[in-house]
């Protein structure tokens, strides 16, 4: 008689099922091999702890709680961010002090400083700093369609930026020390580089008609609308490997294996 054999069921890998999710999708829309192939070398780069951090992103948002937003747009918010800092086309390999810097960003209230004063507090989804402190590369994953509140972001980037290192420096150094953070103040400091702009990530093909065609549509007209496309006209635009329709058939995949309860 054969010994017993207990079944196991694991959860396919997150890597595993973006792979599949894009295979059967592209079995049905033939698409050619270079996108594939980059789209490849981008899902082989994200983090062994991706699954975590989309877990996280949604479970901390408080859209979720309310029950004011779809689920499937927080996380698709999650892993197309994700997906951009793997794609070095876009940005590179992000230096530990820039994520530590973009984790004081998104925890104001921890290091005793706050947005009083500016538009907003934004935490950028990537940071590039150089050796020598500067601050070169800032990129904002957009996955939808931009409303007032996403273009003001983004127009208002780099002057919160500049105020939020200019606050972080009024914390005595031993506290940002003992918080990772001493390279905030050490050797010069973080500067802002010069000629900075502001990267958006947008998903591929959304940029078929131009700027505009990222706009909502329901939202801007008149002043507003060239007020807005003054600002995308300012920002440096680039379009990820993955498109509007790819992003949510993964989405969906991701939505199906993760344990979180909406």
């Amino acid at each position: 008689m054969e010994p017993s054999k207990k079944e196991h069921t694991q959860k396919p890998d997150l890597k595993f099922v973006l792979k599949e999710t894009l295979l059967e999708y592209h079995r049905e829309e033939k698409i050619g091999d270079e996108i594939w192939n980059a789209q490849q070398l981008v899902i082989a780069r994200l983090p062994s702890d991706s699954e975590t951090e989309i877990i996280g992103a949604v479970s901390a948002d408080t859209y979720l709680r309310d029950g004011v937003v779809d689920p499937e747009v927080l996380v698709a918010g999650a892993l197309f961010e994700l997906l951009v800092r793997s794609d070095f086309k876009i940005c590179f390999e992000e230096a530990e002090e820039a994520k530590r810097l973009r984790t004081l960003l998104a925890n104001p209230g921890v290091f005793r400083f706050t947005d009083e004063g500016r538009e907003s507090l934004s935490n950028p989804d990537f940071l590039g700093i150089t050796q020598a402190g500067y601050i070169t590369k800032v990129v904002e994953a957009k996955a939808g369609f931009l409303g007032n509140r996403e273009v003001r972001q983004l127009a208002s980037f780099i002057t919160n930026l500049k105020g939020a290192i200019e606050d972080a420096k009024k914390i005595p150094y031993p506290e940002l020390k003992r918080n990772g953070l001493g390279f905030v103040k050490e050797n010069g400091g973080i500067k802002i580089g010069h000629d900075l702009k502001v990267t958006l990530a947008v998903p591929r093909g959304r940029l078929v008609h131009g700027p505009k065609s990222l706009l909502k549509s329901d939202v801007f007209n008149g002043q507003g609308m060239q007020e807005a496309l003054k600002v995308l006209r300012g920002t440096d635009i680039k379009e990820s490997v993955f498109s509007g329709r790819e992003l949510h058939e993964m989405t969906k995949a991701v939505l199906s294996t993760i344990s979180v309860s909406f």
